[in-house]
């Protein structure tokens, strides 16, 4: 079974200004891909935001899912804007535990 890794911050505030950067930074204006050629085709669904909000974990802290090396990797991510977000939003990063989240939010 693959791991599941996270971004976590202790705010609300922290994790959500680290999303908006992703989300804005124009990584995920990705034109779609046939699934089944995993061509480009703008007829298919455009991926915008890597996710659309972050979650709070049971011990009030909050996260969302890290971006793959090897999805930077194939957006053409620089080494340099994935080391800015790093070093400016600082997450912690952690392994998926049970432990975060209600059952209904979550099942791995």
């Amino acid at each position: 079974m693959k791991t599941k890794e996270y971004y976590v911050w202790n705010t609300k505030k922290e994790a959500d200004d680290a999303l908006q950067f992703i989300n804005s930074s124009g990584w995920f204006s990705a034109i779609g891909k046939n699934q089944k050629t995993g061509n480009q085709n703008p007829d298919k669904q455009k991926t915008t935001a890597w996710v659309k909000k972050s979650k709070k974990r049971y011990d009030d802290k909050y996260c969302f899912p890290l971006i793959p090396s090897q999805l930077l990797n194939e957006l053409g991510i620089p080494e340099t804007e994935r080391n800015y977000f790093m070093s400016f939003y600082n997450p912690t990063i952690e392994v998926w535990d049970s432990s975060w989240f209600p059952e209904e939010y979550e099942s791995v």
